[in-house]
């Protein structure tokens, strides 16, 4: 199969950013927790011990000096996280997109294109197989569209034979007209398919 080249990270913007959101607003919560259970905890503790060797105002600033540096560390992780989020449902939302638009081209006949994904890519088994499905599909399309093609050929050489020898009526000429017309039918169906 050959290998698909990532172009654009961001190819459904909503959808992207609406789960790196989802991430990013976990990672807050999560850092206001924290932050919140240590400070609370931690910062009586530590301003008890450092009470008795240091002012209230160096404990104080100590402690902002710490909530600082926490919150740049939460600020970069923040940054990662966002990154990584796009890059990560870049891997869910491409091949989701590349599918879709492959449901697309089969729903106006194109049985001849195929799903091309990175072997690193969530989806590859599935796209693998859809287009083994195409190749059958495709194959039982071209094969029926020969049958049929066949069968009323012949039926018309028959109705013909019948009637060179005057040997049928208008009840089964009906009929032979009919089978006809449902061959030639079900020949246009099956033609919408490209292969």
């Amino acid at each position: 199969m050959a290998s698909y080249r990532r172009r654009h990270y961001l190819i459904n913007k909503k959808y992207q950013i609406r789960y790196t959101i989802y991430i990013l607003a976990s990672m807050i919560a999560v850092a206001v927790l924290i932050s919140a259970v240590t400070f609370s905890v931690i910062y009586p503790m530590l301003s008890a011990k450092l009470s008795k060797a240091v002012t209230e105002a160096i404990s104080k600033d100590i402690s902002r000096g710490l909530l600082i540096t926490y919150w740049t560390g939460v600020a970069v992780l923040i940054a990662v996280a966002a990154v990584f989020g796009i890059l990560f449902s870049h891997r869910i939302v491409g091949p989701i997109n590349r599918m879709t638009a492959l449901v697309n081209e089969i729903k106006q006949g194109n049985l001849s294109k195929k799903i091309i994904l990175r072997e690193k890519d969530e989806f590859y088994p599935l796209a693998n197989a859809i287009n083994d499905l195409l190749d059958e599909l495709d194959e039982t399309v071209a094969v029926s569209r020969q049958k049929i093609g066949e069968f009323a050929e012949n039926l018309e050489k028959i109705r013909a034979q019948f009637q060179r020898k005057n040997a049928i009526d208008s009840d089964t000429d009906k009929k032979f007209e009919s089978m006809i017309s449902d061959c030639r039918r079900i020949l246009s169906e099956l033609s919408k398919y490209r292969t």
